[in-house]
């Protein structure tokens, strides 16, 4: 079982978004290296709007799963 948190390997910042996710802008698309393992996960995370708010390396969990997809969040 595991248990959903890891550190942000690489993202990108989502400022004009694709139908139907308009309404969560800013956001950040994530891919999450999950601890103790060589799992990567990608997912949704929320109100991420310049570089600075989202370092590479921020520890993170996962919260979550909805229309979204994953939704992972920082710690």
């Amino acid at each position: 079982v595991l248990e959903g948190t890891g550190s942000v390997a690489t993202y990108t910042i989502i400022t004009v978004a694709p139908a139907g996710f308009e309404k969560y802008t800013p956001y950040a698309f994530v891919v999450l290296q999950v601890d103790n393992t060589d799992l990567r996960i990608s997912g949704f995370m929320p109100n991420i709007t310049t570089p600075d708010d989202l370092p590479v390396g921020t520890k993170a969990k996962i919260t979550g799963f909805d229309d979204r997809g994953i939704i992972i969040e920082k710690q």
